[in-house]
């Protein structure tokens, strides 16, 4: 019987990643990306992307539908606000509890 080496390759797959619209799966390579605004995000570690969401999607036509949708959300400051307070008090050390 025929065995493979500890050490043989096995195949690779491509990476694959998804449209936030119609969910379809394609090869990273093929993807559109862009960056709305959103209230909501918040980078975990660079407060310069806070309140910019990246989007993916299949093709142009997909990513426009997606920016036009985001740009009909309102943009609420206090929302970001919350988010960089969460974001700030979770990164310090954990609290002491009463034992």
């Amino acid at each position: 019987m025929w065995k493979r080496g500890k050490h043989a390759r096995r195949p690779s797959t491509p990476a694959l990643e998804l449209c936030d619209l119609c969910a379809r799966t394609f090869p990273a390579d093929e993807a559109v990306t862009g960056h709305v605004a959103d209230s909501s995000s918040v980078h975990p570690t660079r407060d310069r992307y806070d309140g910019l969401r990246r989007v993916t999607a299949c093709c142009e036509a997909h990513l426009g539908v997606i920016r036009e949708a985001y740009g009909r959300r309102p943009f609420v400051q206090e929302e970001l606000w919350a988010g960089k307070i969460a974001r700030v008090m979770a990164s310090g050390p954990p609290v002491v509890g009463m034992e």
